[in-house]
């Protein structure tokens, strides 16, 4: 077994709540945070990602349209609105999967995760 977190945190988390990071973080942080939980999260918990993303490679309004052409307009390229797409392929390579996908205020989702089949 990997030894780069505790061990005595292993499994002993019910949920991981990410809010609002995701926009600017280059995705090989996404995959390390699905690495996380999969060590971190009892067998049958969740992880909760809160934030804008595109769906399909589109945004869903105008307003994160332009949140996107501000967040990459600070030049610095793993800024910008992930797709979810993107989020589910950096889980799956986990043992986690999208459960629940759901559109909040200010044009945001809440994106719910858990392992594979449970």
């Amino acid at each position: 077994m990997e030894t780069w977190f505790n061990l005595s945190l292993e499994k002993s988390f019910s949920v991981i709540f990410c809010i609002n990071i995701f926009q600017v973080i280059p995705i090989s942080i996404v995959d390390g945070m699905m690495r996380c939980a999969q060590h971190l999260l009892k067998d049958d918990e969740l992880l909760l990602i809160y934030g804008p993303f595109r769906v399909h490679g589109e945004f869903s309004t105008d307003s994160n349209r332009e949140f996107d052409a501000t967040l990459r307009s600070a030049g610095i390229e793993e800024w910008g609105l992930k797709d979810v797409a993107d989020l589910k392929k950096a889980a799956a390579k986990y043992g986690l999967e999208l459960k629940e996908q759901i559109e909040m205020p200010s044009n945001n989702f809440s994106l719910i995760c858990g392992r594979i089949g449970l």
